[in-house]
């Protein structure tokens, strides 16, 4: 796989959570890309048959088949192999997506996070006919194969933590009753999550490659509401992501992921609702109006970082501060 992109040498890496079918028996790989099976229903003739599926992702390509590896084996026996030699895309992009899906789920559904609605098979579709770009449909995240410009989308994982964030951002926000529009401020919000997920999880401020050494956005970034924003989603996208990324320079991962997750539970639809409710999620007493553990610097980078605010900030950032009510932010461009 390549650990970020494809101007990266590939690593070898072991394959978790993939289904490994015996005869009858299904069977999945550990952590170490191992699988054993006991049973007495297994003869000396096993029929090994595996492809790019587990409980977390389903890989298909669009333009060729999937890949898949069989092999008829004589019990008791130890069997291996590697993807790199029976996965005929590209650039093993198919392996590539589901190594870095299955990447992202199992730290998206560690226990301090709980992000336990991303239980799910997530479908992975790579190489369809379009170039330079990704996106996710409410089930399945799709990638687009190379050209003479862009790389295949498939081969960065930030560009497939970024999607997969976007399925993250879904299960946290909508209900049956609550639809987050894809526009305006909602819009904005879920691309700059989607970017904060795959910043995080890469440890990059640099959210994706697409074309070739370029980074596509920034989550380390100078970018302000409003005059960095307006309704297309992906305008002011870098302005939230801006100002997760620079509280988590401050206090860590784990503390600024856990606050992610609870703010959008909360379901924002407006960027001045996503700064309340960090400091919802960092409250420890029930009461706003008497502060927060962080809400100095959770102010200070919403607001004098990227020019969000609440009332519950006021007299809590670092720099003077005029509201402006008319004309509203969210309806100029």
């Amino acid at each position: 796989i390549y650990p970020e992109f494809s101007d990266d040498t590939q690593a070898e890496k072991p394959f978790k959570n993939e289904w490994i079918y015996l005869n009858e028996e299904q069977v999945i790989t550990d952590e170490n890309g191992s699988y054993s099976v006991y049973s007495t229903l297994l003869t000396e003739n096993i029929n090994l048959n595996t492809a790019l599926a587990g409980p977390w992702a389903a890989v298909y390509n669009m333009q060729q088949e999937r890949a898949s590896y069989a092999a008829l084996l004589t019990a008791p026996i130890s069997h291996d192999w590697n993807w790199k030699d029976y996965d005929f895309s590209y650039k093993q992009e198919e392996s590539n997506a589901f190594y870095h899906t299955n990447v992202i789920h199992d730290y998206i559904t560690q226990p301090h996070l709980g992000v336990n609605e991303m239980n799910l098979q997530m479908t992975v579709n790579v190489n369809h006919p379009y170039n330079c770009n990704a996106y996710y449909d409410g089930s399945s995240i799709n990638f687009f194969q190379a050209n003479d410009y862009c790389d295949s989308s498939a081969l960065d994982a930030g560009v497939i933590y970024h999607e997969y964030g976007h399925g993250i951002n879904r299960l946290l926000v909508e209900t049956n009753d609550l639809y987050w529009p894809y526009e305006c401020e909602p819009g904005n919000m879920n691309e700059g999550m989607a970017d904060y997920w795959a910043c995080t999880v890469t440890d990059d401020p640099c959210d994706g490659h697409l074309s070739r050494g370029e980074c596509l956005r920034s989550c380390e970034n100078i970018k302000k509401f409003p005059q960095d924003y307006n309704c297309e989603p992906h305008s002011g996208a870098e302005i939230i992501a801006g100002a997760f990324w620079d509280l988590r320079e401050i206090y860590g991962q784990i503390i600024v992921d856990k606050l992610a997750v609870d703010a959008l539970r909360l379901q924002p639809m407006f960027f001045s609702e996503l700064l309340e409710n960090v400091l919802i999620a960092d409250d420890d007493n029930g009461d706003l109006s008497d502060g927060t553990p962080r809400i100095n610097d959770i102010c200070h980078v919403f607001l004098d970082n990227h020019g969000i605010f609440n009332h519950f900030c006021a007299k809590n950032n670092q720099q003077a501060i005029s509201l402006i009510t008319s004309p509203s932010p969210s309806q100029t461009n």
